[in-house]
């Protein structure tokens, strides 16, 4: 994984206090965590993000004030080197696309037991994609449905190489790691991403893992058997 040795600088966005200082006091228990903000509301998140130099936004998908998806929408396009989480109770299939659509890495259930959910925010922070298990099936059924039919041209015009970097993709390794092991530079790592997201059209990182893995390319990572990997 592609770690820093500083702790990642956490900014908790939930309406309910309760929330924020329980989400708070979890992480604070992990030195590799640190929550130096938190707010009731997204309005001001983008100034936020900059004055307290965040890392990691985990944010409610109802949040009164600025729509979540639009403040999220605004981080990215402001500081693209954060990472996003979502965090709810609620996991309809509308939201989960919105979450895909603003790039969000992760989408997580208030339900997750404490320690799967710091093991799934170390994830996203590596540059990994992670879902809560009922969520990430919600939303491969839902990937499914609406992409049905156009599978197989789509991955047809996709080089051996880029299936191979697809695969590395859909198992949710950053750029750094698929680099290590496909013996070639993180430039080019990214330029294929590029390139496949182009001809998939597909325009998230994360959207384009789940991609990977609703084809049977994740196999290890989404609960995927080897049989159903694609040579």
């Amino acid at each position: 994984m592609c770690m820093s040795n500083q702790p990642t600088r956490v900014l908790i966005i939930d309406d309910h206090p309760l929330i924020r200082e329980s989400l708070a006091h979890l992480l604070g228990q992990h030195s590799d965590f640190e929550v130096v903000a938190s707010l009731d509301r997204a309005d001001e998140v983008c100034a936020v993000v900059r004055e307290k130099l965040i890392d990691l936004v985990i944010c409610d998908l109802i949040m009164p004030g600025t729509d979540s998806f639009q403040a999220m929408r605004m981080v990215r396009k402001s500081e693209p080197h954060v990472k996003i989480a979502f965090f709810s109770a609620y996991s309809r299939d509308k939201q989960i696309d919105q979450a895909l659509s603003v790039g969000a890495l992760g989408f997580i259930s208030k339900s997750e037991n404490p320690q799967s959910l710091i093991e799934g925010l170390r994830r996203i922070v590596s540059g990994h994609t992670y879902f809560s298990p009922e969520i990430r099936e919600r939303v491969l059924s839902y990937e499914s449905s609406s992409r049905a039919g156009t599978s197989s041209s789509l991955l047809s015009q996709l080089t051996k190489r880029e299936l191979e970097i697809l695969s590395y993709v859909a198992r949710g390794m950053p750029n750094c790691e698929i680099a290590s092991v496909s013996h070639i530079s993180p430039k080019t790592v990214e330029n294929h991403c590029t390139s496949i997201m182009r001809k998939l059209n597909i325009h998230y990182r994360a959207e384009l893992a789940l991609y990977g893995a609703r084809e049977g390319l994740g196999a290890g990572e989404l609960g995927l058997s080897q049989t159903d990997l694609i040579d």
